[in-house]
């Protein structure tokens, strides 16, 4: 293969490496951004909790506790998007690091093309002044 089509595969592995950045980066802040919400609805699961000796009545009641259990609900959905996450961020990573190894052969090819190069043009220089000195 010449080096334009080594050069042209070189860019397209940066272009994705900075496609895979991007995705790992917005993946990161999606993980924050629910890990911040579990602790939120964490923090109002604990705060919903009634006093111990307080009256209410059934109606109260029922309606704590099935604002609690909405609660435990989305805690454990935000919990399950969390591991979701963290796996794909994963997979990220792994497709990074491929794409970087890729992009280490073909700038080796790269530098075997141009040594080559350098060296068929030296062999070149080398037979002509060769034949130019055995023609004086």
């Amino acid at each position: 293969m010449k080096k334009k089509t080594y050069n042209l595969l070189l860019l397209k592995k940066k272009i994705s490496k900075n496609q895979s950045f991007k995705e790992i980066s917005s993946l990161s802040k999606e993980k924050d951004k629910n890990r911040n919400a579990v602790k939120s609805l964490n923090d109002l699961l604990n705060n919903s909790k009634s006093n111990i000796g307080e009256l209410m009545t059934s109606g109260d009641l029922k309606n704590m506790s099935y604002f609690q259990e909405e609660i435990r609900k989305r805690v454990e959905i935000s919990k399950s998007r969390e591991n979701f996450l963290r796996a794909e961020i994963k997979s990220k990573m792994k497709e990074l690091s491929k794409i970087k190894k890729q992009e280490d052969v073909v700038k080796n090819k790269i530098k075997d093309i141009d040594y080559l190069s350098n060296e068929e043009k030296e062999k070149k220089t080398e037979i002509t002044l060769f034949n130019k000195g055995s023609g004086l």
